[in-house]
């Protein structure tokens, strides 16, 4: 089981470079928000930056979060919200929670996955939930990034597969390539319309924050990297897949 409040110390005191990833990842879901313009949105993990503050048009989106530090920020963060009488916050688990939800349009599942302990049963929830033009973003890091296959050439890791001391501090279960993502999702019964890579690092979180703080490269010229991820697309340091049922 994991240690909620060990998790939410970690990502806040050490987790170098991730508000970067974050943003990252922010902007591509709103690229795929905006094209299919859903109107009923949930979110299942918001940690401390949710979503919503991004969006103006939506008739109703829900936080579904674990850990009460996030949640109570998220409760901060609706009340700025023009659209806050649309927002709902719930403390739980998705795992907890799922049965009592319905009818939505969209459904973002960023950055979570990997940290499940149950993947498939959490995906089965999450199928349960789907309407007939429901779409499901998942996100997750791949196994095949630049960065791991740089860490296992430099002999940091004996294989892709193998957790960094990052991913051990956060409780991460495994992590995907594309590939093993794709068989998981459809073997559940998921139709995958869209997939992709997002944002070329290098470099580990640590290394990428360390170029940072040491002015080696600003961060207009890290988000340019990041850009580049047609270079090497299969090697981008995250996976994602748009899903229907």
């Amino acid at each position: 089981m994991r240690n909620l409040d060990d998790y939410q110390k970690q990502y806040i005191k050490n987790n170098p470079f991730e508000p970067n990833m974050v943003r990252y990842r922010r902007q591509n879901i709103i690229k795929f928000i905006n094209k299919y313009n859903p109107k009923s949105i949930l979110e299942i993990g918001c940690a401390n930056d949710p979503l919503f503050r991004y969006l103006k048009n939506f008739e109703k989106y829900i936080v579904v979060e674990p850990v009460k530090k996030f949640c109570d920020l998220a409760v901060e963060f609706s009340h700025e919200h023009t659209l806050n009488e649309n927002i709902q916050i719930i403390n739980n688990s998705f795992e907890s929670q799922g049965e009592f939800l319905n009818d939505f349009d969209f459904i973002v599942c960023a950055g979570l996955l990997h940290e499940i302990t149950n993947q498939r049963l959490f995906l089965e929830n999450i199928f349960k939930l789907l309407e007939e033009n429901t779409i499901v973003h998942l996100n997750v890091p791949n196994a095949n990034s630049f960065h791991r296959l740089l860490g296992v050439k430099a002999g940091i890791i004996q294989n892709v597969n193998e957790k960094s001391d990052l991913q051990k501090r956060f409780q991460q279960n495994n992590i995907f390539s594309m590939e093993e993502l794709k068989g998981l999702v459809k073997s559940i019964g998921f139709k995958i319309i869209d997939n992709g890579f997002i944002t070329f690092k290098p470099f580990t979180h640590a290394q990428m924050q360390a170029i940072l703080d040491e002015g080696i490269l600003s961060i207009e010229l890290i988000d340019s990297l990041a850009e580049m991820i047609h270079i090497c697309p299969q090697n981008g340091a995250e996976i994602y897949l748009n899903l229907r049922r």
